[in-house]
């Protein structure tokens, strides 16, 4: 059975350490744009002439999370030990994050929890492309790439509630690879402190592995079913690509807007000549309603904004989206005029 393994921690991290600081509170608009660019790019590597990606909201089960069990009891040992280490009261931070935790795992357990899923066409992924996933500050983007495969990685995270992100790729030769990463804080383990990230693995390699690899990744028999479900759905609908799991969805921290409404305005104000010019089709589905956007689509998003001519600001939502709407506008306009 899969399970989430976390190592030797080398310092006591607690629920806000450095390393992690940045993505706490990155605007939700550039998470998007990041997923986006991401597929955008591997579509590119896979050769497609077009990058179709979806974004994708379930409810989810307890049972549908991979090693749920390993999880609880590793938070709760971390809640315990952090609160020791600082005199039985965490720092607000750490506070914030244990109670946003603790509220995924009770709407998890209430049958009301949702998971994100964002897939795409693009090559996949393999052994090195998970390892460069699941490490910090490493990238498996080719140089002809243009844009931050990897860089960022961890910034979907903060569109977990729990903290903990799954991954998964089917290659064109019809190889699959998955896991997943889960982040909370040093915690006891069996005569050691336990690391704070948690791996969906099999197990870290011992020894200097020739390839760099790090991790036993496990056989395509012990992938979770909820990781295989949508897998077979890439492999159904693109025949290759890579699938990202996010559960405990937060819904990018929003009341009241829509999957829809949230992600097309990101993508019709980031990638415009993509969309215009065919080289990006992007879903939404979200309960029984897809939608899809497209030159059409786009252009009525863009048009309803044309006459806001500051940039978003950096405290609001949409925090992230390049240029201001007459902007985002004048670019649409100069794309269909060359047409």
């Amino acid at each position: 059975m899969a399970a989430l393994k976390f190592g030797r921690a080398t310092s006591n991290d607690g629920f806000t350490p450095l390393s992690t600081a940045a993505f706490n509170e990155i605007p939700p608009a550039r998470i998007i744009r990041e997923l986006i660019q991401n597929s955008l790019d591997a579509a590119v590597e896979a050769g497609e002439e077009t990058a179709r990606i979806r974004f994708q909201v379930d409810d989810i089960q307890p049972e549908d999370i991979p090693d749920l069990q390993g999880f609880t009891k590793a938070f709760k040992g971390a809640l315990a030990h952090q609160a020791k280490s600082n005199s039985g009261v965490l720092p607000d931070a750490a506070q914030e994050v244990v109670d946003r935790i603790k509220r995924g795992l009770e709407s998890i357990a209430a049958g009301t929890g949702a998971v994100l899923s964002v897939s795409d066409n693009g090559v996949g992924l393999d052994t090195r492309s998970m390892n460069s996933l699941l490490a910090d500050g490493t990238s498996a983007k080719s140089t002809s790439a243009s844009g931050s495969y990897g860089v960022g990685h961890l910034a979907p995270m903060a569109l977990s509630d729990i903290r903990y992100m799954l991954y998964a790729g089917l290659t064109s030769d019809g190889e699959r690879i998955a896991s997943g990463k889960a982040l909370l804080a040093s915690h006891p383990g069996i005569g050691r402190l336990n690391d704070a990230k948690g791996y969906l693995i099999e197990d870290f390699k011992t020894g200097l592995d020739p390839s760099g690899s790090l991790y036993e990744f496990l056989d395509v028999g012990e992938h979770p079913q909820l990781i295989s479900r949508h897998l077979d759905g890439v492999g159904r609908e693109f025949g290759h690509g890579c699938v990202v799991l996010i559960p405990a969805f937060n819904n990018f921290k929003s009341e009241g807007r829509s999957l829809w409404e949230i992600v097309s305005k990101v993508a019709a104000y980031n990638f415009a000549p993509a969309i215009q010019h065919g080289k990006l089709a992007l879903t939404t589905l979200e309960g029984a309603e897809a939608r899809h956007l497209d030159a059409g689509t786009m252009s009525t998003i863009l048009e309803q904004d044309q006459e806001r001519v500051r940039a978003a600001r950096s405290d609001s939502f949409f925090a992230g989206l390049r240029p201001s709407g007459q902007h985002a506008y004048s670019i649409l306009r100069a794309l269909t005029d060359s047409e």
